[in-house]
């Protein structure tokens, strides 16, 4: 007994993903969803390992009639990371090397899923320090002006 295969509308879901990468509005474009359940339609679809198995056959099929290996691509942006610096694009130029870095797995993605945790400043400080006096000593442990990090002029005597 084999495995069954997608349905007409997983197909054009395939289809219309590998378009642009929008599970969302390749689920709209398929006939799945409207609105606000489109993203959730879109997202359970990329969750279903026989559309997930398809799109990977899709991109790699894409990828050999342009003939991109990953020896390429990175080739590319490091040309692109020069260019850029060259041109004191740094915005662009740490892009390229944010690109290379992830190629490489030197940067981990991490995600908190606790939800009993508690929250009590976007940065991590000794409770008995005010945000002010944070910015004031982080200042001048980096050896900048607090101000330039949204102190108070008072907050820095």
């Amino acid at each position: 007994m084999g495995e069954k295969p997608l349905n007409p509308k997983q197909t054009r879901f395939v289809a219309e993903y590998l378009i642009d990468l929008n599970a969302t509005q390749a689920a709209i474009r398929a006939g799945y969803a409207k609105g606000k359940t489109a993203e959730v339609q879109g997202s359970r679809l990329l969750g279903n390992a026989k559309i997930a198995a398809e799109i990977a056959k899709g991109q790699a099929k894409l990828g050999a009639k342009l003939e991109l290996t990953a020896e390429k691509v990175l080739k590319d942006i490091e040309d692109t990371r020069l260019a850029a610096s060259k041109e004191l694009q740094y915005a662009t130029a740490l892009r390229a090397c944010e690109l290379q870095g992830k190629h490489l797995g030197m940067f981990i993605e991490r995600t908190e899923s606790n939800t009993n945790l508690v929250v009590r400043d976007a940065v991590d400080r000794p409770e008995r320090e005010t945000r002010e006096q944070w910015i004031v000593r982080r200042s001048k442990e980096l050896g900048i002006d607090p101000r330039l990090m949204g102190a108070t002029a008072g907050a820095a005597d």
